[in-house]
């Protein structure tokens, strides 16, 4: 689904070409990059084998691993309201 928004936005953008990354080794690979992402529902990602548990940990632990804080560490954090939609879209806009 997000491979397929943003390459809607580029296509708007007249833009028809793209380079994707994948999860899986690939036999040639062009270059290779490190990320990080935070797992929201790690029971949910080892059952489709998106995430896998190391074997020495049990789901009680391997969740509380990945468990994110009560609290956000952005101060002044609010839900966005319909009337903060162009306002927002500008800035996404203008961050992409």
């Amino acid at each position: 689904m997000l491979i397929k928004e943003v390459t809607r936005r580029v296509n708007l953008r007249n833009q028809w070409q793209a380079i994707y990354t994948s999860g899986t080794t690939l036999p040639t690979p062009w270059s290779t990059a490190q990320y990080f992402h935070r797992n929201l529902n790690p029971q949910k990602l080892v059952d489709v084998k998106f995430s896998f548990k190391p074997a020495n940990l049990t789901y009680a632990k391997f969740a509380k691993q990945h468990k994110l804080p009560e609290e956000t560490s952005t101060k002044d954090l609010k839900p966005m309201c319909e009337a903060a939609v162009p306002k927002v879209t500008a800035a996404l806009n203008a961050h992409l």
